[in-house]
């Protein structure tokens, strides 16, 4: 019912799914959260989940990271296994952020910098910075050490 083009990740119909989903029109429904979706016989698919389906011919073990964050770009090369923990490291700076810098923030008590880092729910590193250049440096250091490959600097 659906092709999948693994070197744009562009998902297009084999078939009309409804008038506005016509045969040969690609699939560039986003969701809320910026994830390609799909409707098939009333049922919702991500489209990255149909992409590594599409290509590698199984249901994905596990949830599956963007590597570069774009929700929306299925490339193959773009895709790949990780767990929940895994995901949330290779997350982007959050909105919420007062510092700009992914993983530091100002702590009040101290009057300093805080780098911290996460990994599987538990802080592997926490350290004080009296200026923000300090500690932006070392949590992006520290990142590539615990987060290896799914480090994400924001």
């Amino acid at each position: 019912m659906i092709d999948y083009d693994p070197k744009t990740g562009v998902l297009t119909r084999k078939v009309d799914f409804a008038a506005n989903s016509k045969s040969g029109t690609p699939i560039t429904c986003t969701n809320a959260s910026g994830y390609i979706q799909a409707v098939i016989k009333t049922k919702f698919f991500y489209g990255h989940r149909l992409a590594w389906q599409l290509f590698y011919g199984e249901e994905p073990r596990s949830r599956i990271d963007h590597i570069n964050g774009n929700k929306s770009d299925n490339r193959i090369a773009n895709l790949r296994l990780a767990t929940a923990g895994e995901n949330v490291q290779n997350s982007g700076l959050r909105k919420d952020n007062v510092s700009g810098v992914k993983g530091v923030s100002w702590n009040p008590t101290y009057k300093k910098w805080t780098a911290k880092i996460n990994k599987n729910s538990v802080t592997v590193y926490e350290a004080y910075f009296d200026s923000l250049e300090e500690a932006a440096h070392e949590i992006r250091l520290q990142r590539l050490k615990y987060h290896e490959q799914f480090s994400n600097h924001g």
